[in-house]
């Protein structure tokens, strides 16, 4: 029983894109329930009552935002997550099944299924994708790792990713001097580490945790961790986690 959950994008290029997107799965005999997430009705109210009708296989027509919204629903679920990207990064593409949408039909229809890891915010906010802290001025961050040391440390732009690599800028983003040379970051003011279990993050003041560049899911401070195979997903059969 497929249920499909489609991105609230206003756009004709993605109205067509759902008229071919049906045509697909009609001709691979998956073709299943369909709804639009809107401001009314969000991506996680869906799915949690996709859930309550007994569906067990629930897809993200979408970008990387419905990704993780649907993924923070169905995680200790029986469900599995499949995607059709639609503007979905390759970081996700790769996870799930590649950048055609045919493609990804064909590995929807063959559901073949592994269980990944995700972050955990602690106690109940799960991500497949980068959490991240971005600012225009210096935060004081201090940041423990493993609960077996700290570090603290004046930062700009922080990323942490669903296997606790961290890696953090303590200097702006360096301004071209030229109108032909892009904006670079000076590699000796990053830094890179990675937590085995934890890492909690505290600021002098509440700082905004966002995913997929803007959207903000939680304020510092926080509790990290890896939650293990919590989530199962539908792959292509070459694809390997």
């Amino acid at each position: 029983m497929y249920y499909y959950i489609l991105d609230y994008i206003q756009n004709p290029k993605f109205n067509n894109f759902q008229k071919n997107l049906r045509q697909i799965l009609t001709n691979l005999n998956i073709s299943g329930e369909m709804a639009v997430s809107s401001p009314a009705r969000g991506a996680e109210e869906i799915a949690e009552m996709a859930l309550d009708r007994g569906y067990t296989t629930i897809v993200a027509v979408g970008g990387d935002l419905l990704v993780n919204r649907l993924a923070n629903v169905l995680a200790g679920s029986q469900a599995a997550l499949g995607a059709i990207p639609y503007n979905l990064s390759g970081e996700l593409t790769n996870i799930f099944c590649g950048q055609d949408v045919k493609t990804a039909c064909q590995a929807l229809r063959q559901r073949k299924t592994t269980m990944i890891d995700l972050g955990l915010i602690a106690p109940n906010k799960y991500f497949i994708s980068d959490i991240s802290i971005h600012t225009e001025k210096p935060v004081r961050l201090k940041l423990e790792v493993d609960n077996e040391y700290a570090l603290t440390a004046d930062i700009f732009d922080l990323n942490i990713n669903r296997q606790l690599d961290v890696q953090f800028y303590t200097g702006k983003t360096q301004i071209s001097t030229s109108w032909w040379s892009r904006k670079s970051q000076n590699d000796d003011l990053l830094t890179k580490l990675m937590a085995q279990k934890s890492l909690h993050l505290h600021t002098v003041s509440p700082v905004s945790v966002v995913i997929n560049n803007d959207y903000e899911i939680v304020k510092t401070p926080i509790q990290v961790s890896r939650a293990e195979g919590v989530l199962k997903i539908i792959v292509n059969r070459d694809t390997i986690n």
